[in-house]
């Protein structure tokens, strides 16, 4: 959720590593941003029967990036002609990093 891995085992070990690397400022706050807020809404729509929120999450996460990933590399909004991402930004690699896939 912080956008970093912790190869430490046992739950203690694993807590203390995640202390020490945030305070190393190895966070990544969007990536926590992302997940904290799809988090909150999992846990906000999950009293409603009728209603998929872990659905509705992680398509809403998934738009999220999608925007931040297309304002980051110059292109904000909607596009009016394909984009041609391999040119000027490297697509793959900056969602993988706002989904924490380092």
């Amino acid at each position: 959720m912080f956008g970093f891995s912790v190869g430490d085992s046992g739950p203690l070990r694993k807590l203390f590593a995640i202390a020490q690397a945030v305070l190393q400022g190895k966070a990544n706050w969007t990536a926590f941003a992302v997940g904290a807020g799809t988090l909150a809404l999992i846990l906000l729509l999950k009293g409603r029967k009728r209603v998929p929120g872990i659905l509705i999450a992680v398509v809403g996460a998934t738009a999220v990036v999608e925007q931040l990933v297309a304002y980051s590399c110059g292109r904000g909004g909607r596009r009016k002609e394909p984009v041609d991402w391999g040119r000027r930004c490297n697509k793959r690699r900056l969602a993988a990093s706002l989904l924490f896939l380092k």
